[in-house]
């Protein structure tokens, strides 16, 4: 199965005490300008976390479901129940800091993250 590519940013961010991390200005700018409230969050393969735009997680998921013409391949449509069913929604307060879900850190470190991020540039 081909996967999407993309050219994340790859950044390591510190964890507060109340598991929260802060985007970088220039990544909420970004996002601001196109119109988003809110990104998409999921673990990676790595213990990594991958943070997309909507428009961003959106167009990762037609090119996954464009990977098959076949509508019974059975291991593209558990990639896509995979993929989607692992993705949290998360709204950054106004510093732009986001509470990383228990689910997300399994993989990661205590203290810090390894965080892709993937938004359109």
């Amino acid at each position: 199965m081909n996967m999407p590519t993309a050219q994340p940013d790859s950044i390591s961010l510190t964890l507060d005490g109340n598991r929260r991390i802060t985007l970088p200005l220039g990544i909420r700018r970004v996002l601001a300008k196109g119109g988003a409230r809110h990104v998409v969050l999921r673990p990676g393969n790595h213990g990594d976390i991958l943070l997309y735009s909507q428009a961003r997680f959106d167009r990762a998921l037609r090119d996954i479901q464009g990977t098959s013409k076949d509508p019974r391949d059975l291991n593209r449509l558990a990639f896509i129940r995979a993929f989607v069913c692992s993705a949290l929604k998360c709204y950054p307060d106004n510093r732009g800091r986001i509470t990383l879900h228990p689910y997300l850190l399994a993989g990661a470190g205590h203290s810090r993250c390894h965080v892709h991020i993937l938004v359109p540039r």
